[in-house]
């Protein structure tokens, strides 16, 4: 029964596991924070019958803690990750992102430098 549990864990985490190899934190007007935990995971992305290959990849949390795994797609300007299910798309643009939900903006921000660190 614990490797069932443990073989189930490990299936529902498997697609959004990759090791981290960056960090960032963006701040919006309310002083909420969304936090951002970056790496690279090799994925195809098809747009308008031509398919690329990305590497990029990035796990969203959200200010109330909920998180959201994005995959780097196809982007005009900047950079941009969707979701699997294509209801996120995460934007960035220099120190600026975006994040969406079902088309709708739901955070906007500026990286904040972790002051912590030295």
């Amino acid at each position: 029964m614990r490797y069932i549990a443990l073989w189930l864990l490990l299936f529902a985490a498997g697609c959004a596991s990759f090791d981290v190899t960056r960090r960032a934190s963006y701040v919006n007007m309310d002083n909420e924070r969304l936090r951002a935990e970056y790496g690279e995971k090799i994925h195809t992305e098809t747009f308008r019958g031509m398919d690329f290959t990305f590497k990029g990849i990035v796990r969203v949390i959200l200010p109330d803690g909920a998180s959201v795994v994005c995959r780097q797609t196809v982007s005009t300007a900047g950079v941009e990750y969707i979701s699997k299910d294509k209801r996120y798309l995460f934007v960035e643009r220099g120190p600026f992102c975006i994040l969406f939900k079902d088309g709708q903006r739901i955070f906007e921000g500026f990286y904040c430098r972790d002051s912590n660190k030295k």
